[in-house]
């Protein structure tokens, strides 16, 4: 299965300069979606209560433990900010409901941070009785190499009181942006139904990064996709990852995100259009924009179409563009290749198996759903999981992405190396005691080819390390972007980069060669990156 997202998210050069936080190594423990932590949020007074109550957007002060099989990590944290969270259709009253939370472990207490963290947010799930769309559907936007939170699940206590099970969702912030992006010009929120890129609605954004006074990353992007002159990807593509984003709709209508920037222009109820929704846009140092999910809590409840209008303005003139619709069928053949191995329908069976203990511990005043309730929705995903797949294929088979050439899905054999005359065995060197010295690890790149439908590049590694490969050419005059994939190593050894060649390249291939250029990147767990730049022609077939 190629890869062809996992590097259109950044630019090959900002990946070599992509920093690995500390922080992200420190809490992936957190987010592990298959066991269930438990948060003590405590200290609140009956004043406080009523005050989150009255103003649940205003921060009182609490504290927070958390521990994982009732072993406190890190310590107990007093003076913590605590508010409530939930948007219109999850909000909930904190005495006599379940209600959101959002945890800010430095609001009060300037640089206290909890495991390189600042925030916490806590979703009560109400809107979702399985409890398993979100971490399904984060799950897959992380399964196409796309940004996306992580999700854990906790079970959360109040003043030493059961409150409830909750979705421990990553917050989008300084301290998780640079996990996907090398730079951060802005990060952008659509904080109410509707809000989207069209002629004036720069300022309906909410600005959670970046500056608020200049806005103009945002204001060239509404301004590109609004022109309404000429051949309409051509024009945004200088301030938009269309790959990116074509990559990110194909997933939201996969998974039925019907309250997600592609979503249906209507509710599934008739209550009007109020759509696009739930979703963030960011913009790097060189103010390129592409799209971060959210709210997907409301995913996996009907099987949404592949190419129905949605609300979002960009997904609509991307279908009637013919370029950026091809890039969104490219994006949903990658759905196609990667959805079926994980096994949703298995998955969500799984996560309702380990969250049902914690769900009948929930106070019963609170709870939003019953036990059936809860198993008729967990019966629903699955069912519709397993049924995904089938939809998915029919439909690229009717737009001649499937059936008619090489299976998109299949990887190529690796080519066979001249065998090498074998080497004397060499005698260890004895070395000297003392502290271990880390080896950087090096790379020797290999002949890039063209085979098939591939395009492919060996590297010996001698060592750990992730490789990355994107093709384009040059086009009418432009560049386009080919194909793209990611591969990893963890010990010395080859590596095999490759990605396909899209249906339009190999009808091109049938007409004449085709010029194309390759970015082979080298990023070691240990040691300096490497970047190979190299022409090639494909030849016509």
């Amino acid at each position: 299965m190629t890869r062809r997202l996992a590097i259109s998210i950044l630019s090959l050069a900002g990946l070599l300069a992509l920093p690995v936080t500390a922080a992200a190594d420190e809490i992936e423990w957190m987010y592990d979606p298959d066991q269930v932590v438990e948060i003590r949020l405590g200290g609140l007074s009956p004043e406080e209560l009523d005050a989150l109550e009255a103003e649940p957007d205003e921060y009182v002060k609490g504290s927070f433990e958390l521990l994982v099989d009732g072993v406190t990590k890190g310590a107990l944290m007093e003076d913590v900010g605590i508010r409530r969270k939930g948007g219109v259709g999850s909000s909930s009253p904190i005495k006599t409901g379940k209600t959101g939370f959002k945890v800010r472990f430095d609001e009060f207490v300037k640089g206290q941070l909890f495991f390189g963290l600042k925030r916490l947010t806590l979703n009560n799930m109400i809107q979702d009785p399985s409890m398993v769309h979100e971490t399904l559907t984060y799950g897959l936007f992380h399964e196409l190499g796309l940004p996306a939170s992580r999700t854990g699940y906790a079970f959360v206590k109040l003043n030493g009181s059961d409150y409830g099970l909750f979705l421990n969702l990553e917050t989008l912030d300084k301290i998780s942006l640079p996990r996907w992006f090398a730079t951060t010009q802005h990060l952008y929120e659509a904080d109410a139904a509707g809000t989207d890129v069209s002629t004036g609605g720069a300022t309906k954004f909410e600005v959670d990064e970046g500056s608020e006074e200049n806005i103009s990353d945002l204001e060239a992007l509404i301004a590109a996709v609004n022109d309404g002159d000429g051949d309409w990807s051509d024009g945004v593509s200088p301030v938009a990852d269309l790959e990116q984003m074509t990559a990110h709709w194909a997933v939201e209508r996969y998974a039925s995100h019907w309250d997600g920037y592609a979503g249906v222009y209507e509710d599934p109820l008739p209550s009007g259009p109020f759509r696009p929704n739930n979703y963030y846009l960011h913009s790097d140092a060189a103010g390129v924009f592409r799209m971060v999910p959210w709210g997907t809590d409301q995913t996996w409840e009907f099987n949404m179409e592949f190419d129905e209008l949605a609300g979002g303005v960009m997904f609509n003139e991307c279908l009637a563009d013919e370029s950026c619709k091809q890039q969104y069928l490219e994006g949903l053949t990658d759905v196609h290749c990667t959805a079926p191995g994980l096994e949703l329908d298995t998955h969500a069976a799984q996560l309702a198996a380990m969250l049902a203990p914690y769900q009948a511990k929930e106070d019963p005043s609170r709870r939003e759903a019953t036990a059936g309730e809860i198993a008729e929705a967990v019966d629903d995903v699955e069912a519709l999981t397993a049924a995904r797949p089938g939809e998915l294929e029919d439909y690229l088979t009717v737009e001649a992405m499937l059936g008619s050439g090489p299976d998109p899905c299949a990887k190529p054999e690796e080519p066979e190396e001249p065998e090498e005359p074998e080497k004397p065995t060499e005698q260890p060197v004895a070395m000297p005691p003392g502290p271990v010295q880390r080896v950087a690890t090096a790379a020797q790149f290999r002949r890039s080819q063209v085979r098939g439908a591939f395009v492919f590049t060996p590297v010996d590694v001698t060592g750990p390390a992730k490789l990355t490969q994107r093709v384009s050419a040059q086009v009418a005059g432009r560049t386009r972007s080919i194909c793209s994939d990611r591969s990893e190593r963890d010990s010395p050894g080859r590596v095999v980069v490759r990605c396909r060649l899209p249906q339009w390249a190999l009808e091109r291939l049938d007409e004449e060669p085709l010029k194309l250029s390759l970015r082979v990147g080298f990023v070691p767990d240990f040691g300096a990156p490497r970047l190979a730049k190299r022409s090639l022609t494909a030849p016509a077939r």
